[in-house]
């Protein structure tokens, strides 16, 4: 005898901008591009000694190219720190070449050539104000290192870089498009080489996040015996333009206090509804985190959201497929998208180990299906099963499993040759 059934997939899917420039705004690690040349700032070499020249290099997302912007509020500007370990905290200072000694005042520098200076990473200077000095009265550290960073008009992240202490107005600038070339201190004329696009690395990701329809369910799970899962949907603001993707953290009140592996969200998301298996979950408060991650990092410093599930009945165990057994499972692929389909099968009496069954191509052709040989699967007498699809290559117990999803279903085996049960695959 044959019996046919149809099973359908379901998708289990586990700035506005500011032109004023703020401390808030500069909170965090941050890269800083040369809008010109696309270069980066570096500090050459990844080096921790001082007098290190810090010049333009193509990006490739080291230490070496991680700064912080540290707000002077005494200074009325802001200090750049290099984030490179155990570099004494330095920061981004401009110099004479082969000084002789300190002027004593800013009017000193007023006419020097940008050749005669160079950008370099420096500890913090702590010298005090000369007695003698004649002119106004501006410390050594406003005028080597600390910068003025105001934003260029109409221009998101995009910043001039203009040293203090100038009576006229010097900015930070690139002189051509090479990497490894030297940085310099220019007359302000606002082109591209004089722009700088700041950007916080790794990306600030989501905010405000929110944990909606949260419970815990018990059910009959796959391997044989009632279990639970927590279910629900997670959401926030997406407030980052250069993500790769999200990394989602999970936490139990009372587990152990390291998170569990991260699930994986695609980028520009700001929804993510979820079903895990949680041997635990009933009346106990879980934490989650949603961070951005790109090529410089995670951002750990996400906001998280804590709930605890409220309890649901789960769907009883599924009664068998037919009293009789079956011997014999054809299985046909007529997925909706054309996709091949990995079939799995967990044997309840023994083993409760999902097995990869096969691979099985599209069976579509000319608006027909299926067309051509199913995957063929032998049961034996007595054993318990379930059986389910899917069109990518994750394990069914993967709690990362995203892709398109056959929920497991329900077969009891025969010795009965005759016995045979055909399983035609459709949906999306």
């Amino acid at each position: 005898m044959k019996r046919i059934l149809f099973l359908t997939t379901v998708f289990i899917v586990f700035q506005c901008i500011s032109f004023e420039v703020s401390a808030q705004y500069f909170i965090g690690t941050h890269s800083v591009k040369n809008k010109q040349s696309g270069k980066f700032l570096d500090v050459k070499g990844g080096s921790t000694a001082p007098g290190t020249f810090i010049w333009q290099f193509e990006l490739n997302y080291s230490v070496a190219q991680q700064f912080s912007i540290v707000t002077r509020a005494d200074y009325e500007g802001y200090a750049i720190k290099p984030r490179i370990p155990n570099n004494n905290e330095m920061f981004l200072t401009w110099t004479m070449k082969d000084p002789v000694f300190v002027p004593p005042s800013a009017q000193a520098f007023a006419g020097s050539n940008s050749s005669d200076i160079k950008i370099v990473q420096d500890i913090w200077y702590n010298i005090p104000l000369p007695s003698e000095s004649t002119g106004p009265q501006i410390s050594i550290q406003r005028r080597h290192q600390v910068w003025k960073i105001t934003p260029s008009e109409n221009e998101q992240d995009t910043h001039f870089i203009e040293a203090m202490g100038f009576s006229n107005r010097r900015v930070l600038a690139s002189s051509d498009n090479n990497s490894g070339t030297l940085l310099e201190l220019v007359d302000f004329s606002g082109d591209d080489n004089q722009k700088w696009i700041i950007t916080k690395i790794p990306p600030p990701g989501a905010a405000n996040l929110k944990v909606e329809e949260f419970y815990w369910e018990s059910g009959f799970l796959w391997w044989g015996r009632w279990g639970d899962k927590i279910k629900g949907t997670l959401t926030w603001d997406d407030i980052s333009d250069n993500e790769a993707g999200f990394k989602l953290y999970i936490t139990r009140h009372g587990a152990h206090s390291g998170t569990s592996e991260p699930i994986h969200i695609p980028a520009n998301r700001e929804k993510y509804t979820f079903s895990l298996p949680s041997k635990h979950g009933k009346d106990q408060e879980h934490c989650f985190k949603v961070s951005a991650y790109n090529n410089w990092g995670t951002n750990f410093h996400a906001s998280r959201a804590c709930a605890v599930a409220s309890e649901r009945d789960g769907p009883p165990p599924p009664p068998p497929t037919d009293p009789d057994g079956i011997n014999k499972v054809l299985v046909y692929n007529c997925h909706n998208d054309r996709q091949a389909i990995n079939v799995w099968l967990v044997d309840l009496t023994s083993g409760n180990t999902w097995v990869k069954k096969g691979t099985l191509a599209s069976q579509w052709v000319n608006g027909t299906c299926p067309v051509g040989q199913p995957l063929q699967i032998i049961l034996e007498g007595n054993h318990d099963y379930y059986i389910m699809a899917n069109d990518c290559d994750d394990n069914p117990n993967s709690p990362a499993n995203s892709c398109n999803v056959l929920e497991p279903f329900f077969l009891q085996g025969s010795d009965d040759p005759d016995q045979t049960y055909d399983v035609i695959i459709s949906g999306s």
